[in-house]
């Protein structure tokens, strides 16, 4: 069938929504317009829609409710047309039905290391959105916010294969304070081509391909509700046509702006009432007519808002001068601009350029005159700046940077009785500034009442704060050091000890007075600015590197003889610490209950809570059998799935999951539980999850994160047998991360500073495996280039040290070793059992050796990958399922490292 046959029927079609269903009909519209519009378009393109796609298009006219036909629910099973869902995750429902090879498409991010290996990260595979985030400014063009995906996060991104027709997702979700999603309104064009990259062969360079908008989605309303409609690019590329419920696509007519008069096609008299009859009606004219006849249209358009640009000679000079000689020009110069006419090119002096622009009556300069006038004005201003002498500027004063204890008096003492600050001299020389610093760039679009002493009060206040926190570190006790500078500030205070409340006070105050003029962003913006000026100002010490100084200094306790750094700065069993006031939090309710099993009947689900979190937070669901949690599975979901099968494999205890697809009814049946629950009305983000197209159902842990006081307190008070079983059980899951590049949680083998949180303690003290491991993911390295053969040769390294039981005699293994016990303190203040946390390394290295030379590990990991083909095979985007048989060559190498470091320690 011939598109442009099936475009004539589209033409016609007419689907209705009786609910809300409008994002099915605006997605279904917007990808069988776009598709016809390849150049090859054939009705395979269509894949297993073709014909049920066909019959609708050959309902003509009549009204149509697309949920309510046969293969509706046959080819999208699941959807409801009668509940408002997203347009995208539809979209991409929809896209897994069609032709893969139409839609299909890779991009990926890389940079390039100083040695020149190119690293690859973050790429999508198969059919997916192009997900391109709205800038937060009242307009910004399409291929800005392309270029802004070209160079997100420092890296180049671009597309290895390029589909033919792609999916463009624009993000205009962004959190509130409140915490919950807003939409942004910012407007976007896209009326010009736009450039997409792609990669040229596995290095850097790239080749840019054009792009043009043939359909698009828009969405009336807010983030919770609205509704959606369909724009579509005429065919022939002039103009649009919308597409609303109920109603065939009509034309949006174009607008003119502007209009032209040729000179020989009318005469003076039909000039004369041309002119006339649109003067009035026009916002701007431009007159191509004789003298007498612009003259006349002119006087027609007396008293109208029209702008009139006159290209004849009419209105070139002043009444009564006429037409002259070059010599006489000068007599000119002072009646120039005379009647309210504006002569001139915007070049002609300082000022030309803004008086045209304000003017409604612009005369077309002529070469003679405007020529001499320049000439004349430049040696003008040459013979008077000969005789006038230059002023002498005086030396600027030279700047030092502020000195605490000064600033610390002299702030205040600036300070007015409101508790604000004014942008002054003063000001900006106590803290070692020029005046133009305190004028923060970036100003809102609107006049905002008291901005410059907005911004003088956020200095001024954060420069006493850090004085306070600096002269405080001082002291040998930071505390009441910063009691006694605080003093200090106050005595040069009039407001005395309130003076930063009092500042805190006004700022609320003025932020509130302005929150109609000022976007929440530039309130962030300027807060970040002002932190970036204090930090070069007054730089405050990294807490870090002075805790980690301070864990270097040991003590001995004068009344039980106990050790105790500097850092804790007293003896915990003299002194122990207070416990927290228990407050009765929603939280500390839900610890309580058990964990659920991971197959349950959701129609008991009684409640819901989003925690949030990296990679958008999981849901907490309780049921009558206990608690589940639900966490959206993206690009790492294969590489989550296969860690958790070889944790089995390996019996490495970490939290279990199973995953389902949006096509499997269960998928539908959590969406409907979660709705119905109490808590889904209150919170927004509970239904996050349902813009992913799996979803992982996850093994509810019962405890406490290894991070932060409670676990310190908790491991304090465990007795001694149970602390050695605890720092076991933690090397254990070492050495299950060091099999799978598990680099976000303790920090043996990699240089980083390590994610302790990502290990839970049971509070049943009583169980067997008291330490669980969560959030890990297989991070396969691929075998091209130095990166998988260094960390090869770090995990030999280290395997043979512990097999050989020589770990203490090598320095890079000890160095390595301080390294998690750094960020064991930095994280929950506790000392790491060094000689436990290496037997457990051991023995979970010592099991992978084992099950690698008995087979047995290579079995389960060709099972575990046969499943997660298969549950990853309807995927429509990418979510790492691709890179399975990669992840399954570099575990097998790893454990093989782990093999051969075994054998040459039994061998030395």
């Amino acid at each position: 069938m011939e598109p442009s046959h099936l475009m004539s029927q589209l033409l016609c079609l007419r689907l209705s929504n009786p609910s809300n269903s409008c994002y099915i009909n605006a997605s279904m519209i917007t990808m069988m317009w776009a598709s016809l519009q390849r150049r090859h378009f054939a009705i395979d393109d269509w894949g297993l829609l073709q014909e049920d796609l066909k019959l609708l298009l050959g309902r003509g006219d009549e009204p149509t409710l697309v949920p309510g036909m046969s293969f509706f629910e046959r080819q999208l099973p699941g959807w409801d047309g009668a509940v408002q869902c997203d347009v995208v995750e539809f979209t991409l429902a929809l896209m897994a039905r069609l032709e893969p090879t139409v839609f299909h498409g890779h991009w990926e991010r890389r940079y390039q290391r100083e040695n020149g290996y190119v690293k690859r990260y973050a790429r999508e595979t198969g059919v997916f959105a192009l997900r391109l985030t709205v800038m937060p400014h009242p307009h910004c063009e399409l291929y800005q916010l392309v270029e802004n995906w070209t160079h997100d996060s420092g890296m180049l991104a671009a597309f290895v294969h390029l589909p033919m027709l792609i999916c463009i997702q624009l993000d205009r979700a962004h959190p509130t304070p409140g915490g919950g999603p807003r939409k942004n309104l910012s407007i976007v064009t896209f009326e010009h081509l736009f450039r997409v990259p792609r990669f040229i062969g596995d290095a850097m360079p790239v080749e840019h391909h054009d792009y043009q908008v043939v359909a698009a989605c828009t969405h009336l309303g807010h983030s919770g509700a609205g509704h959606y409609r369909a724009l579509l690019r005429c065919a022939d590329g002039n103009g649009w046509m919308l597409c609303e419920d109920g109603e065939a696509p009509s034309r949006i007519p174009h607008v003119c702006l502007l209009w032209a008069v040729r000179l020989s096609a009318l005469s003076t008299v039909e000039s004369e009432k041309a002119a006339a009859s649109a003067a009035p009606a026009l916002g701007a004219g431009v007159l191509c007519l004789p003298d007498d006849a612009a003259i006349a249209a002119v006087a027609l358009a007396e008293g109208s808002d029209t702008v009139i640009v006159d290209a004849s000679t009419a209105h070139r000079v002043a009444e009564g001068y006429g037409l002259m000689s070059l010599m006489s020009i000068l007599r000119l110069l002072e009646h120039a601009g005379s009647q309210g006419w504006q002569y001139g090119f915007p070049e002609m002096c300082k000022e030309q350029a803004e008086a045209i622009a304000k003017s409604k009556r612009i005369a077309n300069p002529g070469c003679y005159p405007t020529g001499a006038q320049k000439g004349y004005d430049d040696a003008k201003k040459a013979c008077y700046e000969d005789q006038v002498k230059p002023e002498v500027q005086p030396e600027s004063k030279a700047l030092r940077k502020p000195v605490p204890r000064e600033a610390l008096k002299q702030l205040p003492e600036l300070q007015l009785s409101d508790g604000c600050w004014e942008s002054s001299e003063k000001l900006a020389e106590v803290l070692g500034l020029h005046k133009s610093a305190l004028e923060i760039p970036r100003k809102p679009d609107k006049p905002v009442p008291a901005w410059s002493t907005i911004v003088a009060t956020t200095l001024a206040c954060q420069a006493l704060q850090r004085c306070i926190s600096l002269v405080g570190e001082e002291h040998q006790f930071a505390a009441a050091g910063r009691s006694e500078a605080m003093a200090v500030a106050s005595e040069h205070s009039d407001l005395g000890d309130k003076l930063l409340d009092k500042a805190g006070e006004w700022l609320e105050a003025a932020w509130e007075k302005a929150s109609s003029l000022v976007r929440p962003r530039q309130r962030m913006e300027l807060d970040l600015k002002v932190k970036t000026i204090m930090q070069e100002q007054l730089p405050l010490l990294q807490w870090k590197a002075q805790l980690k100084a301070k864990m270097s200094i040991h003590k001995t306790c004068a009344v039980c003889g106990s050790e105790y750094t500097a850092a804790v700065d007293k003896c915990m069993k003299c002194f122990p610490p207070e416990q927290p006031i228990h407050v009765d939090s929603e939280h500390d309710k839900w610890r309580l209950l058990p964990p659920a099993p991971l197959h349950v009947d959701w129609r008991q689900c009684e409640g819901a809570l989003h925690l949030e979190g990296g990679s958008g937070g999981v849901t907490l669901l309780r049921l009558q059998e206990g608690v589940l949690v639900l966490k959206k599975q993206r690009m790492t979901a294969a590489a989550e799935f296969l860690a958790i099968q070889v944790a089995k494999a390996v019996g490495i205890r970490v939290a279990d999951m199973r995953l389902i697809s949006w096509a499997d009814p269960e998928y539908s049946e959590i969406k409907e539980a979660i709705r119905k629950t109490p808590s889904f009305s209150k919170n927004p983000l509970l239904g996050i999850w349902r813009s992913t197209e799996f979803l992982g159902i996850l093994e509810y842990i019962p405890g406490c994160t290894v991070q932060g006081p409670e676990v310190q307190r908790r491991l304090q008070e465990m007795q001694p047998d149970s602390l050695k079983t605890f720092w076991f059980q933690v090397g254990e899951i070492v050495a299950f991360d060091a099999l799978i590049n598990n680099v976000d949680r303790v920090p043996l083998l990699w240089d980083n500073e390590g994610n302790t949180a990502n290990l839970m303690v049971l509070d049943d003290s009583a169980a067997s495996q008291n330490v669980i491991g969560i959030d890990q993911a297989v991070a396969a390295i691929v075998a091209a280039g130095p990166g998988r053969e260094r960390f090869l040769s770090r995990l030999k390294e280290l395997a043979e040290a512990l097999f050989l039981q020589r770990w203490k005699d090598s320095p890079s293994v000890s160095a390595r070793l301080d390294r998690v016990a750094d960020c064991f303190m930095l994280s929950c203040g506790v000392q790491v059992d060094k000689s436990t946390f290496m037997a457990g390394l051991l023995k979970g290295l010592t099991t992978v050796a084992d099950l690698m030379e008995a087979g047995t590990l290579a079995s389960a990991l060709d099972e575990a990958i046969a499943k997660a083909e298969e549950i990853f095979r309807p995927a429509t985007v990418d979510t790492g399922h691709k890179e399975l048989p990669l992840m399954r060559d570099f575990l097998l190498a790893t454990a093989d490292t782990i093999v051969a470091a075994r054998r040459a320690a039994s061998a030395a």
